[in-house]
């Protein structure tokens, strides 16, 4: 068996965890950015014969890779990165296993220590850290009746504090993930507290931010990442479908 074949069936042997959102019209999304829109029946078997879809999407929909030019002038941008370079070990910190978090809270050291003895992980260079605050699983109302209940998740969410971001950028970690529309955030009903993450732990330091990963719950504290973004030109971003094997 050559490399490859062992290397194929190494990683069929682990289990495989979808963690991307599904895409639909108007999906909830961080406020004022673009959105997704699906228009359907653009070509039809009847008429066509092929069916097709069209796509209007922002960068920033759904699960998602933030590229540093996102929030940096002249920073890389999506199409900078190798087609690889989102295949990493992954250290997934459980924080909604050990803390009742609620919109707004700021997550510290302490919180972060109690993880890493509780999970028995630590940050190492080339990790992906993703932050898994249950907060998926607020994701989309279908019953609700308002906008304002419709795009709760997405105004409302916990967040990291500095020494937090400080603590991983120095372990220079590849990228980190959250299971929110807004990274570090901490925002109530719109209002953030921090985007240092954005704007100097993280992006400066070419430490990529990812939003919006649907359920972690079920993927072990430790394993590989996958996702790949398309090689937008001038991207600042993608769209991306990530997976967790483990």
């Amino acid at each position: 068996m050559n490399t490859a074949m062992e290397a194929l069936a190494a990683l069929k042997s682990l289990k495989c965890y979808d963690i991307g959102t599904h895409f639909h019209t108007n999906m909830p999304n961080y406020p004022g950015g673009a959105n997704l829109w699906i228009i359907p029946d653009v070509t039809t078997i009847e008429a066509n014969g092929f069916y097709s879809q069209v796509l209007v999407i922002g960068e920033h929909v759904g699960s998602h890779i933030d590229a540093p030019l996102h929030t940096v002038a002249g920073g890389k941008t999506i199409d900078a990165y190798p087609g690889d370079y989102f295949i990493a070990p992954y250290k997934k910190y459980e924080f909604d296993k050990f803390f009742e978090l609620h919109a707004g809270q700021m997550i510290g050291m302490d919180m972060v220590r109690t993880v890493e003895e509780g999970l028995k992980i630590e940050p190492e260079e080339g990790d992906i850290i993703l932050i898994q605050e249950g907060w998926a699983k607020r994701y989309y109302d279908p019953d609700a009746k308002t906008s304002k209940e419709r795009d709760w998740y997405a105004t409302n969410c916990p967040g990291l504090q500095d020494e937090v971001m400080e603590y991983f950028a120095s372990k220079k970690i590849k990228a980190i993930g959250f299971d929110n529309a807004n990274a570090e955030g901490g925002l109530v009903d719109g209002v953030g507290q921090t985007f240092a993450g954005h704007t100097r732990y993280f992006h400066p330091n070419d430490i990529i931010i990812m939003e919006n990963f649907a359920d972690m719950s079920e993927a072990p504290p430790t394993g590989i990442f996958m996702a790949i973004p398309l090689p937008i030109g001038g991207g600042s971003g993608c769209p991306v479908r990530p997976l967790l094997f483990g």
